[in-house]
């Protein structure tokens, strides 16, 4: 409920840009030459996420580092349905084979529907870190 509460500056850890404000002195009193770069959230359609990517890009912009916008690159969303015989089976996904249903785009890339770590075939991670690299490679 704090993401965007508080001066943008602030340090009180008890608010989320206090906290990645405090989290970054960290780093940077331990290496200040240290490449800090954010990762934005991959889905600006669910209501909740909206106000963390804008929390995630007021920071990244103060900083003056770059964020990856994973809502753009990934083409995950609460709001795109597909229809599918694939389900989730002990946090593998299983292409095919089971009842026809309506999933989220989310629903099919985390069996929560929103964590990508929960797939323990990787799957999920792998597709993060393969739209990534092209933007890392060119920011650091």
């Amino acid at each position: 409920d704090d993401l965007t509460t508080g001066a943008i500056g602030s340090r009180d850890r008890l608010t989320y840009r206090g906290a990645i404000n405090y989290l970054i002195d960290l780093i940077l009193a331990d290496n200040p030459r240290a490449t800090i770069l954010f990762v934005g959230h991959y889905d600006a359609a669910d209501p909740g996420r909206t106000t963390l990517i804008a929390a995630q890009q007021a920071i990244a912009a103060h900083w003056s580092r770059p964020i990856w916008r994973g809502w753009e690159a990934l083409g995950w969303s609460s709001a795109v349905e597909v229809t599918t015989t694939g389900y989730w089976s002990s946090n593998l996904w299983v292409p095919s084979g089971g009842p026809s249903q309506t999933l989220s785009m989310n629903e099919v890339w985390t069996p929560d529907g929103v964590h990508p770590a929960q797939d323990v075939s990787g799957n999920s991670i792998r597709r993060i870190v393969s739209a990534m690299l092209p933007w890392w490679q060119s920011v650091v």
